[in-house]
């Protein structure tokens, strides 16, 4: 398992809508797959977004992530996500956990 932590802006529905911070769990599935899940300070944009909306988030390096949105947790102002596709930043921003 990996935990790479990413610095850039949410994208959601095309446009960039708030600079943040992402941590990624990172996991390999026994099919080699990589998978990650992860939480975010939610972007005002985001709230009232359902569960199972798509997003994305761009790295200050330019790389891009897709995520789905698994849960908001609206007092704490928290989304969970999971990934969808490539995790970058693994090379750079990763650690073992």
């Amino acid at each position: 398992m990996q935990i790479v932590d990413l610095e850039g802006c949410f994208v959601f529905e095309g446009r960039e809508v708030g600079a943040g911070t992402l941590r990624v769990i990172v996991s390999t599935g026994g099919d080699g797959m990589r998978h990650g899940s992860g939480t975010f300070a939610l972007p005002l944009a985001l709230v009232g977004a359902a569960a199972g909306t798509a997003f994305g988030f761009r790295s200050a390096a330019g790389e891009e992530i897709a995520l789905t949105l698994r849960e908001i947790d609206p007092v704490e102002g928290v989304g969970y996500f999971l990934t969808e596709g490539p995790i970058p930043g693994q090379s750079t921003a990763a650690r073992r956990a």
